[in-house]
């Protein structure tokens, strides 16, 4: 264990000389700095303090620039593991793949998303139920900073009011978090010989999507949160955890950044619309589909956790 910390720090060491001198031509130097932080656990990036909207969006522009394309994910919190919710209490994850690929067609057979025999909605069943709350094997990103700044500024958190709602709260931590994801090389993707512009695979062993391409606006809440979806190409790998491809953890003041995004258009209400005005949503939270979610765990596999897709709690707290 020392050896392996011994090389994490060396070549954490490596990444933060070879950073500090480049950001110094950013003209930020009393705006940013790279500092010997690692986030909980260690791991080999370089972590950057950043006081300013600006010195954040200037250094996401010399990643982009000297390492290609990058996603984002706010974390009110950092810790050096990246893996998908679907995996994260999974000893086997070739199993957990068919036990997933089981719930995905059970959801489609019972008529709450994608029903209908359409390849290129198929194609993005998984992700689509990812970004409502469910278990599978992608995890959620961004690629819009003041919408991962949201993320990093707020926690989830049971409504005070009602036990069944959740609410968005301001984060109590010190520091948020932005990760930096890297994408690398990315080719759209074709299935029956059709090209799904919103889907691509990456020369980095990763498959990304978008889902504001993918889903029609009757799915909002990706459209209102900018989101993009991300997992391994391969199923059943033993390295499920995104994180080797997380290339810089940048950290701020909360009490600082809270006044970096405002507006109507980064409310919780415009990021998480309401049944009325998000069909999709609508169709994942009522009734029936809490029916067809037991019904899977009592007859099909009765030791799945799917979770559930939240209700959210907006008016009262």
């Amino acid at each position: 264990m020392r050896g392996s910390n011994n090389q994490n720090n060396r070549a954490l060491a490596e990444a933060v000389k070879k950073i500090t001198p480049s950001l110094g031509h950013y003209s930020i130097s009393d705006e940013a700095g790279v500092e010997h932080y690692a986030c909980e656990g260690g791991g080999a990036i370089p972590s950057i303090k950043v006081r300013s909207y600006r010195a954040l969006v200037k250094v996401v522009g010399f990643f982009k620039y000297n390492y290609g394309p990058v996603l984002f994910r706010g974390q009110a919190s950092c810790r050096r593991t990246l893996i998908p919710s679907g995996y994260r209490n999974a000893t086997a994850p070739a199993d957990t793949d068919k036990r997933i690929d089981k719930f995905i067609q059970h959801v489609r057979d019972k008529g709450l998303v994608d029903y209908m025999n359409d390849q290129r909605m198929r194609a993005t069943t998984e992700p689509l139920l990812q970004h409502y709350g469910l278990r599978t094997r992608w995890i959620d990103l961004v690629d819009s900073i003041p919408h991962a700044l949201f993320f990093a500024l707020n926690r989830c958190v049971q409504s005070p009011y009602s036990k069944k709602q959740m609410t968005f709260v301001p984060s109590d931590k010190a520091y948020g978090s932005l990760l930096l994801v890297r994408t690398g090389t990315m080719k759209t993707t074709r299935i029956g010989g059709k090209t799904l512009h919103g889907v691509w695979s990456s020369d980095t062993g990763l498959r990304i999507c978008d889902l504001r391409i993918e889903k029609p606006g009757t799915a909002l809440r990706p459209h209102s949160q900018h989101a993009f979806l991300c997992t391994k190409t391969k199923k059943g790998t033993p390295g499920v955890d995104l994180w080797p491809h997380v290339i810089a953890h940048i950290f701020f003041d909360v009490s600082e950044a809270k006044s970096w995004i405002g507006g109507d258009a980064l409310s919780r209400e415009a990021l998480f619309p309401g049944p009325k005005w998000d069909q999709v949503y609508g169709s994942l939270l009522g009734a029936p589909a809490q029916r067809h979610y037991a019904e899977f765990k009592q007859s099909v596999d009765p030791t799945f956790d799917v979770d559930f897709v939240a209700d959210y709690d907006f008016c009262h707290f």
